[in-house]
């Protein structure tokens, strides 16, 4: 049992269980917590929870009912100009944090997201993340995911592979009202191998967007350092990428070097995917860094 403002407004509630019911009645067990005298019940749906409380409760089966509703946060997630995805956090289960999520586009999505918080680098590169899941989402229909609180950690991390690009959004300072602070999605172009050519390698890059993109590229391999934070590349060149599209471009080898380099401006963030252990059988090992 709760206080009357924790069941009203849907907050303070550290014992949050949840069942489906189906089509007639189904018995739950609420047990009695010191001067608590409220019971609460809620379901959710878009965008709204819908909550049942009582109070006065007998023996008899007598008890005074009430109804309300909570209406949450929408954060909409953006890439350039194009809605992608809604986020409601609408709830906190324990240590377990609540979020809704919702498809704005008219196509399947791949959503991947990590079960656990993360620190703010890691969410942003999309990388040390070990509790990560994956699964198709359908257009506007909401689907809920549980992401549990891990020690310090307190950033939420999903993502959206779209043309072998990742679209990575993020979100921290998560508050029981629902609300959190969220921030533009990073884009980190699709890179592939192609092959090789003579001296280098032809690397395709994808553009997942509906707009052309300025692609910057280092024209000759480079070391790891120098990809990760575009610094020390001598040789930089730029190309236009088509919407919806990509193109190849070739990459000299450099003596050493052991990464290509390829970057595009997320916002006013560089965002930059980087790639080694290039093979003739078309295999690269793909990393992710903004600057």
């Amino acid at each position: 049992m709760c206080n009357d403002w924790d069941a009203i407004s849907w907050t303070g509630l550290s014992d949050i269980e949840s069942c489906s019911i189906l089509p007639g009645t189904t018995a739950i067990d609420i047990q009695e917590n010191g001067t608590a005298w409220f019971i609460a019940i809620s379901t959710y749906y878009h965008g709204n929870r819908i909550i049942t409380y009582a109070n006065n409760l007998n023996e008899n089966g007598s008890f005074t009912q009430y109804a309300t509703r909570v209406t949450y946060y929408s954060y909409n997630y953006y890439l350039r100009g194009k809605k992608l995805l809604s986020l409601e956090l609408v709830g906190k289960d324990a240590g377990e944090w609540i979020v809704s999520i919702t498809n704005k586009t008219n196509t399947m999505l791949m959503l991947s997201y990590n079960s656990l918080m993360c620190f703010a680098d890691d969410a942003k590169k999309w990388r040390n993340l070990n509790n990560v899941y994956s699964e198709s989402i359908s257009p506007e229909i909401p689907i809920t995911k549980r992401i549990s609180e891990n020690y310090f950690a307190d950033y939420i991390a999903f993502s959206i592979t779209i043309q072998n690009s990742r679209i990575v959004l993020f979100a921290n300072q998560l508050q029981l009202n629902g609300s959190m602070a969220y921030y533009n999605p990073f884009l980190y172009l699709g890179i592939e191998n192609v092959g090789t050519i003579f001296n280098g390698w032809q690397i395709r890059i994808y553009n997942p967007t509906d707009t052309s993109i300025t692609v910057y590229y280092n024209t000759k391999m480079c070391f790891e350092n120098d990809a990760q934070y575009w610094t020390n590349l001598a040789d930089v060149s730029s190309v236009q990428v088509p919407a919806n599209g990509s193109t190849i471009v070739g990459i000299s080898n450099n003596f050493f070097a052991t990464h290509v380099a390829i970057s595009c401006f997320s916002s006013s963030i560089r965002t930059i995917s980087y790639g080694n252990q290039l093979g003739s059988n078309g295999s690269i090992t793909i990393n992710h860094s903004y600057v």
